[in-house]
């Protein structure tokens, strides 16, 4: 009687494991799972594809993106080059395509830092650092919710409300606003990375499509935020903690 009393304990702890283990897998999937495919709003474009561009930016006029090529085609070339040669600032017609060497250009965009101190952070989780929009009116902030595996979520705070806008089990890392404030983009992925973006407008969140092996990175708006720039890297050659890779733009729809 003993022996069967202790079967029947184990399989409903064995269930209720199993059952348990389901509904964390549906919750770490279901914003995933939310996300919208960004094509529905507009459209995917590469621009180069030779692999060695980072930190890409929009010139004034947004026809023209500026961003930093690697000029070593090789590492043995590599190690007979300065720093300075390694690599240069080109400009890259959207258009065109065409790139050209620039002899003088303007300072990289930065993001807006919120620097006050924060109490809506939520409790055991840990504040990595926040942005805000140009007009202040949105404060933006990243938090590791865990240590051991490095995993992070976006909130936004606005008019005395907090709101998260990403959970489950890919880490989301806060990158920056759209000049109108009407975008947020971030970072979602371990290894391979797929750019997010969150419109605050409509409260959608989309996701641009990547079927490549490789990841997304440096994103940058256009002045008027009808279109986004980012690099999609083959994570071989670094400067510093940025990887080079190919420069691609998102264009808006509207």
């Amino acid at each position: 009687m003993m022996k069967f009393i202790l079967t029947i304990l184990t399989v409903l702890l064995l269930t209720l494991s199993c059952a348990d283990e389901k509904k964390t897998y549906v919750q770490s999937n279901r914003f995933w799972d939310s996300l919208i495919d960004a094509t529905e709003i507009g459209e995917l474009e590469q621009i180069t594809d030779d692999g060695r561009f980072l930190l890409p930016y929009f010139a004034p006029g947004d026809s023209i993106l500026i961003a930093n090529r690697l000029l070593a085609t090789d590492a043995e070339t590599a190690s007979r080059l300065t720093k300075d040669q390694i690599s240069g600032i080109m400009g890259i017609n959207i258009n065109t395509k065409d790139i050209f060497k620039l002899s003088k250009y303007p300072n990289y965009p930065t993001n807006n830092l919120y620097q006050d101190s924060l109490s809506s952070v939520p409790l055991y989780e840990y504040f990595t650092y926040a942005i805000q929009s140009n007009d202040s009116s949105v404060i933006a902030f990243e938090t590791i919710i865990d240590v051991n595996t490095n995993q992070r979520a976006v909130y936004i705070s606005k008019e005395d409300s907090v709101y998260q806008l990403s959970y489950g089990d890919l880490s989301c890392s806060l990158d920056r606003f759209s000049n109108t404030g009407r975008y947020l983009t971030a970072l979602i992925g371990n290894n391979k990375t797929w750019v997010i973006i969150f419109d605050l407008q409509s409260g959608k969140a989309y996701k641009i499509p990547n079927d490549e092996e490789r990841p997304d990175s440096m994103i940058a708006f256009s002045s008027d935020d009808k279109m986004i720039a980012f690099v999609r890297s083959e994570g071989l050659v670094s400067n510093e903690n940025n990887y080079y890779g190919d420069i691609w733009i998102f264009k808006f729809k509207e």
